[in-house]
């Protein structure tokens, strides 16, 4: 999905790319998986567009240092600080910070000053971030964000901005506030994640954002809808011999996406004996390698096996 939103840049010759965060979903990661993520991102840069970067929460607001970091088109927000760069015409000013812990919404005005984004005087004003924003939903219960020390007020978002950009809510929305000062309404995206990370997500489109701006402020927003991998659910039931359950798995899952992540449940009635032979190494041997699952030999704990 990364080189699809690459091709999908440089397709329509993007004047930048800004990522909201959690480029890793843990802060310590293999330097394998940070070479083949920002070797991603050196594609990008290495063709002349800009690429901004928000330090999520699960890379505890630190991006993993590298030489790729140093690179002339890739900025990261690690400290509060406006970015400004000159765009077809029209001069963009980009402010953001990491990711915080603790009460952002008390503290949020404090942050955002030190960014000095009332200081400039682009046409274009984007505030870049990685945080709950007041009306912001998750969950398949649509739990949403309103008064807690982890959510920005939408009230305190100031008026200088033309639109919010945010990670961290991995479901795809826009909120607005009206925008008195300018006549028309700010916007809060949030693209969402590019791939379903969770079994609550297993419903939702994932994508990412194309963004239009002249000096009228944001002129268009366009949801560009990416393949994800499909989340299924395989219950196993009781049976007479572990043959027969291979068999019946293998029939079940014949007919799944040859990507999807396969969530296992075991009916209580399964035989104790055959339930301790259902291991990772036995569903190993009949999915393909492609597919992601998880299982509970006991009903409890959630074990994941990821595909090599």
């Amino acid at each position: 999905n990364y080189r699809k939103i690459i091709d999908h840049a440089k397709s329509i010759d993007s004047d930048m790319v800004i990522h909201g965060g959690d480029l890793f979903f843990r802060s310590r990661v293999h330097r394998k998986v940070v070479h083949m993520a920002y070797e991603a991102l050196l594609h990008i840069a290495d063709s002349g567009i800009p690429v901004y970067l928000v330090p999520g929460n699960h890379e505890r607001s630190v991006l993993p240092t590298t030489l790729a970091l140093s690179h002339r088109n890739i900025f990261v927000f690690d400290t509060p600080k406006t970015y400004s760069l000159d765009m077809a015409g029209l001069t963009i000013a980009l402010s953001g910070f990491p990711f915080r812990r603790g009460d952002i919404r008390g503290n949020f005005r404090t942050v955002l000053a030190q960014t000095g984004y009332d200081r400039n005087s682009a046409d274009i004003n984007l505030l870049c971030i990685h945080h709950a924003v007041e009306g912001a939903t998750v969950g398949p219960a649509n739990y949403k964000f309103r008064y807690s020390p982890d959510t920005i007020r939408l009230a305190d978002i100031p008026s200088a901005f033309d639109a919010v950009l945010s990670g961290h809510i991995h479901r795809h929305q826009i909120l607005t506030k009206r925008n008195a000062a300018k006549n028309r309404d700010l916007p809060v995206i949030y693209p969402g994640s590019i791939e379903r990370t969770a079994f609550a997500e297993k419903d939702e489109d994932k994508g990412f954002i194309e963004l239009d701006c002249d000096r009228s402020g944001v002129t268009s927003i366009e949801f560009r809808k990416l393949y994800a991998r499909p989340m299924v659910d395989l219950m196993i039931p009781p049976s007479d011999s572990i043959d027969s359950l291979r068999k019946m798995i293998i029939a079940a899952t014949s007919a799944f996406d040859a990507n999807a992540i396969v969530r296992i449940k075991m009916d209580p009635n399964l035989d104790a004996k055959l339930r301790s032979r259902l291991n990772t190494d036995f569903f190993r041997s009949i999915l393909p390698a492609t597919m992601n699952f998880q299982f509970s030999s006991d009903g409890l704990g959630i074990r994941a096996q990821r595909a090599t």
